[in-house]
């Protein structure tokens, strides 16, 4: 293998895609090379911290050089072939240089677009390190064997929501500890979009828009850490079915046609596209931006975020889901977003609901991305709270919280939730 074997199309995937996209596919290469070298490069043990350290972190490793391995580490080792190396540290070189040319804001450095405060540090308490661990052992223990979570209902949506949960972490496909369980659900995800010809993921049981938004999102976030080349097609197919659906006021509802939407859906449909963005596809700078008008339309001169424009009422959910979707969708400063955190930190907070949350957590899921994407001060009043309360609510188990529609998935969720400051995943970058 050589620097010039390298195809423009990796090369550009590599540029297109968000940081942690890239290294990922950076590994990827490193590991095909490491295998062509005969076990010259073997595999270093994983970490407990993200090797993805843009706020501080207490591991502060180049990527490579943590997958290239220390010094003292390779003492003792089989060494391998002396070209075979040269060329690993050409590609490695290489790879360091396509990340160093990445415009500043992809490699975590000012702020996103639409402007806003980034987020200097969030650190991980150890406690909330401690329940994650805890908490994928038991999502782990309770994967069903055709490498899908859920029971009786929304297996689609349950084995979405903890392939991410153990990504956030920096775990990866098919390698690792948890490795073939993140696998085996994203072959879940992959069989399930066979099932039909228009790009629509659908349960067994269920065809909601729900599941099939969370499934584009999970492949969509794997497709940098994966070899499997069936997930990118499914991920662009996908993509492909949500601009179909979205109604022509800019929100998505349970069905796939175009129907008037909802903020609950259409947040996740946001999500999804954003993610399928970062990853490569493309999607139009037009259908983010119905989204964010259909957004403006939930909300009223209070700031609060209704369930849909005609159906006024708010709660933590609508709170979060509106705040997130317009920063995702490109409006972080502005009269509606002030007057949205003056409610919410304001009289929601002082009424009690702002912090209570679900049996699901998908409410506060929204609301620590939307403090993560407003930058230090709501991140660093939101977070630690919520970690609290999640703290609170594991069982010995591991599980924290459960609901009839995520008995396991709602553990995923609160993984999310304290993996934030892993900042691993690209829903977890500005």
């Amino acid at each position: 293998m050589t620097i010039a074997s390298v195809s423009p199309l990796q090369k550009s995937r590599i540029v297109r895609c968000s940081f942690a996209h890239q290294t990922g596919v950076i590994f990827a290469m490193l590991s095909e090379l490491r295998e062509a070298t005969e076990g010259g490069f073997p595999e270093r043990p994983r970490r407990s911290v993200s090797r993805f350290n843009f706020g501080g972190q207490r591991e502060s490793r180049c990527p490579i050089s943590a997958t290239l391995g220390s010094a003292q580490w390779m003492k003792g080792r089989r060494r391998a072939p002396r070209r075979p190396r040269r060329l690993a540290g050409a590609l490695a070189v290489a790879a360091c240089a396509l990340v160093a040319s990445l415009p500043a804001v992809a490699r975590g450095q000012g702020a996103g677009p639409g402007g806003g405060e980034r987020v200097s540090r969030l650190d991980l308490p150890p406690e909330a390190e401690r329940a994650i661990d805890s908490a994928l052992v038991y999502l782990a223990a309770n994967q069903n064997g055709d490498g899908s979570w859920g029971v009786d209902k929304y297996y689609v949506a349950n084995t979405a929501i903890n392939v991410m949960a153990f990504m956030v972490q920096g775990h990866v496909p098919g390698k690792g500890k948890y490795g073939g369980h993140i696998q085996r659900g994203i072959d879940y995800l992959l069989n399930r979009a066979r099932v039909r010809n228009d790009g629509y993921i659908v349960g067994p049981e269920s065809s909601v828009m729900y599941q099939h938004c969370l499934a584009v999102m999970a492949l969509a976030e794997a497709w940098g850490q994966s070899k499997s080349r069936r997930i990118g097609p499914v991920v662009k197919a996908g993509t492909e079915a949500l601009l179909r659906t979205q109604h022509e006021e800019g929100g998505w509802r349970y069905d796939p046609r175009p129907t008037k939407g909802d903020i609950s859906v259409t947040i996740m449909a946001i999500e999804a596209l954003v993610s399928a963005k970062e990853s490569g596809v493309l999607v139009p700078d037009r259908a983010l931006e119905k989204a964010r008008r259909f957004l403006h339309n939930c909300q009223d001169e209070k700031g609060r975020f209704g369930y849909t424009p005609t159906r006024p009422g708010t709660n933590s959910y609508r709170m979060g889901a509106g705040l997130l979707g317009l920063a995702l969708t490109g409006e972080r400063d502005s009269e509606r977003v002030e007057r949205a955190w003056s409610y919410l930190r304001g009289p929601a907070m002082a009424k009690g609901w702002a912090l209570e949350p679900r049996d699901d957590w998908l409410d506060q899921f929204y609301c620590v991305q939307a403090c993560y994407q407003a930058g230090d001060e709501q991140i660093r009043f939101w977070y630690p709270r919520i970690a609290q309360t999640l703290l609170r609510a594991q069982q010995p188990s591991g599980r924290i919280g459960a609901s009839p529609n995520l008995p396991h998935a709602a553990t995923g969720v609160a993984v999310l939730i304290l993996g934030v400051p892993y900042r691993y995943l690209p829903i977890f970058q500005r």
